[in-house]
């Protein structure tokens, strides 16, 4: 079966950014980012790719990362946005306020001087900036590269420790990709196709066993410097339509390159409840790392933030809460159930204040108890007080 594309349908997204350096907050271009603790071996660098739109998520990251964050590590935060204000770095610099943490910005959209970025669904370019980490950060020794869409519940020193000699990264095999590759349809080009075709076909890689999800990675830059990996990251990009774009650059270039580490260190949601369909060994081992997850990769287009009703959520919502985003979002998502009569039996009339808080019991029973009978038991509770105490 041949699935190739020499040029992408016109009602994809392109968009292209212009020139070759990074632009720190003062304005300053260069070639490379320089380490923040010149020098300090054990620093923890971190890059993190963001616009405005998904500020909820990289607040919460950042907030995790410094929960977790050793006292006797440093950490070297990256993110690489464009359109963030101000305003915005400075609330995401009192996230993590630790004198051992360094936050800093670079706009790195100059670096794809003509480039077309193809992007569809819930994709932007900035999922493309991550491509430019080894070029970019040539004088690090390693690099963690950890998605917006995430949380982590362990320090990223753990991860960063992990021995990649011999090794260009490490990274987690996609469990949604493998676990459904027969049993879900992919709509690629026109053409509807099962996952492992397309991987095999259409990417070209030898099968989808070791197809690795890029919400998490860690760059060995000591190993890709002096190879040609960073020229051909860059020249993948918009030469076709991608169904999961830099994901799936990155697994064509460092295929068999990778060190597949615990699944516990990028536990993607089972955002469409279908991961039960895989085979039953495979299921039990995803069973047993999201019993304790390093690291919640909240895949796919609907995030905690707009739904705290998916799955994991409350891993989300545990850091949210230590950012000053928190009320704003939950304020967010009851008008929306509101405005959206969420609730399909006929509502009772009762006191504005008292259906205020049902909307706020509601959320904290999803924030705190996922599902089922527990978050049913809080939410009543909840109003029982109300009931008998406030009015």
């Amino acid at each position: 079966m041949s699935l190739t594309l020499s040029e992408a349908p016109s009602d994809h997204v392109r968009e292209t950014q212009g020139r070759s350096h990074v632009i720190a907050e003062d304005g300053t271009q260069s070639p490379t980012i320089e380490p923040a603790f010149p020098g300090a071996a054990t620093a923890v660098p971190v890059v993190m790719c963001f616009n405005r739109r998904y500020m909820p998520g990289g607040a919460a990251l950042i907030a995790s990362i410094a929960e977790h964050a050793s006292p006797n590590r440093l950490y070297d935060l990256i993110v690489f946005a464009d359109d963030l204000a101000s305003e915005d770095r400075d609330m995401l610099r009192n996230v993590c306020d630790k004198p051992n943490i360094s936050l800093r910005f670079f706009d790195v959209s100059r670096c794809f001087d003509g480039i077309n970025f193809i992007t569809h669904f819930h994709f932007r370019k900035e999922n493309f900036y991550r491509l430019k980490i080894p070029d970019l950060m040539r004088d690090f020794d390693k690099v963690v590269y950890i998605d917006a869409d995430t949380i982590t519940n362990r320090d990223l020193a753990d991860l960063y420790d992990i021995d990649v000699d011999g090794y260009y990264i490490a990274a987690v095999r996609d469990f949604a990709m493998i676990a459904t590759q027969n049993k879900k349809m992919l709509d690629i080009v026109g053409k509807k196709i099962y996952y492992e075709t397309y991987v095999k076909d259409y990417l070209g890689l030898i099968g989808i066993s070791n197809y690795f999800n890029s919400g998490l990675v860690l760059f060995n830059i000591n190993k890709i410097n002096g190879s040609q990996i960073s020229e051909r990251l860059i020249a993948l990009i918009g030469t076709k339509l991608f169904a999961y774009v830099d994901q799936d650059i990155l697994n064509i270039v460092f295929e068999n390159k990778v060190k597949l580490i615990d699944y516990s260190w990028n536990m993607v949601i089972d955002c469409e409840r279908l991961y039960h369909l895989s085979e039953p060994d495979l299921y039990a081992r995803y069973l047993d790392a999201g019993a304790a997850p390093h690291v919640v990769h909240y895949i796919g287009g609907n995030k905690p933030w707009n739904d705290p009703t998916v799955h994991m959520a409350e891993y989300y919502w545990r850091y949210a809460a230590k950012t000053p985003l928190y009320e704003k979002l939950l304020r967010e998502i009851r008008e929306r159930r509101e405005n959206s009569g969420a609730s399909s039996q006929p509502e009772r009339k009762m006191h504005p204040g008292l259906r205020s808080i049902r909307s706020s019991a509601q959320i904290i029973g999803y924030m705190l108890f996922p599902i089922g009978k527990r978050r049913r038991k809080k939410r009543k509770a909840i109003l029982k007080f109300a009931r008998e105490r406030c009015f």
